[in-house]
């Protein structure tokens, strides 16, 4: 707090702990690997020109076989939540407004997340096409009492 201002600011993070890609549209079996409407990973596949890429090719047919790690560490730190307050009460009370702060507050503006390669690795989600990660929003809010 600095006189009629007050911040906060809420960081979250795990630290360790593997997570196993357990959804049929793993880097290991992708059949949306070429479709531009699906919002997803891009992953490294091999190719002739690509040979020491992270992933087998994508199969349309059968499951990739691949004998590799299929754990990914799930570890990140998230700005989770950031808020500005400012208390307008002073400028209010002689209309009979007894507290007024507006406040302007963002939820999930950055993840650092250096190996999960998923969606979201706070909800270890993987990286399916029907998940949700964890949305970002702005919010602005004004609190009255009379």
């Amino acid at each position: 707090s600095y006189g009629k201002l007050s911040l906060l600011v809420y960081l979250n993070s795990i630290w360790g702990g593997n997570k196993y890609f357990l959804a049929t549209n793993t880097p290991y079996l992708d059949g949306y690997a070429n479709r531009g409407d699906l919002n997803h990973p891009i992953y490294d596949y091999w190719t002739p020109t690509n040979t020491g890429a992270e992933f087998p090719r994508p199969s349309y047919k059968d499951k990739a076989t691949f004998k590799g790690n299929k754990y990914y560490d799930r570890s990140f730190i998230r700005l989770q939540k950031i808020a500005l307050n400012y208390d307008l009460t002073k400028m209010v009370k002689k209309y009979g407004i007894q507290k007024l702060d507006l406040t302007l507050s963002a939820d999930n503006l950055a993840t650092y997340a250096p190996h999960w390669i998923g969606l979201d690795a706070s909800t270890a989600a993987g990286s399916t096409d029907s998940t949700i990660p964890s949305l970002r929003t702005v919010m602005l809010g004004l609190n009255i009492n009379f």
